[in-house]
Order: C-alpha cells, then structure tokens, then sequence
C-alpha cells in the first residue's frame, strides 16, 4: 500500500509538471495545486514555463508595438506573418522539450531559455527531488 502512494505522488507531481507547460492557465493552476508540494521538480519546471510565458507575452508585445512600423514600412502583411508562424513553432517546441523531460522525470534546461529561466525565477528554488535526473 505504501509503493501505491508513492506511485501516486509521483504520478500527481509530473501531472502537475506538465499542466504548468499549458500557457497561461495551465500555469496558473499549476501555481494554485502545488502550495503544499515540496518537489524541487515541479518547482524546476514551473519556472521553465514560466521562463516560455514571459518570453511568449515580450514576442507578442513587440509585435504589437512594431506592427504599425511593419505596416508602414512594408504595406503587404507578407513580412509579419511567416514571423508569427516562426515565433509560434518555436514556442510549440519549448513547450513540446518541456513535456519530454516531465515525461522522462529529467531537470534539463529548455534551449536557449532554460538559463534565464533558472536565475530569473529564482524565487521557486526549494529542495533536490529524488529520482529525478539532473541533465
């Protein structure tokens, strides 16, 4: 009965691991199931994509912002829109990365984010977690 609960817990922290990779709302019910979760892991892949969210909302900032200089400059949408289509298949592999390694219980940091990542949402920081690989 005791290797049932710990199938379990590992089972509800990479669930919760992954749900944090699901934009915005996966990442806020993330926040609000772990309070009492103590898994360096889960805290791990929080700040992953935390680190894919912050990046995605600056993207979609400049690109608001830049739009009208775009169309300005460049009067056909031509130029924007294989950019967009760019900028959203590289966000759909971060995120894709980000569930392998919850999938394959690893710690390894997301290309080019990954670092950033880690320092910038220090904040998460708590404890090793056991049977995880650090990558």
């Amino acid at each position: 009965m005791g290797n049932q609960l710990t199938k379990n817990t590992v089972l509800d922290e990479r669930t919760l691991a992954a749900v944090s990779y699901f934009g915005f709302y996966g990442l806020i019910a993330a926040f609000l199931l772990k309070k009492n979760n103590k898994n360096e892991a889960v805290h791990f892949h929080l700040r992953q994509a935390c680190g894919i969210l912050a990046l995605k909302f600056a993207f979609t900032l400049c690109l608001i912002l830049l739009l009208p200089l775009f169309i300005f400059l460049f009067p056909s949408l031509f130029l924007v829109s294989p950019l967009i289509l760019i900028s959203k298949t590289c966000f759909s592999i971060l995120i894709t990365l980000g569930i392998i390694n919850v999938a394959t219980e690893r710690m390894s940091q997301l290309p080019v984010i990954g670092k950033k990542s880690e320092e910038f949402f220090q904040v998460y920081k708590i404890i090793k977690p056991k049977g995880y690989r650090e990558c």
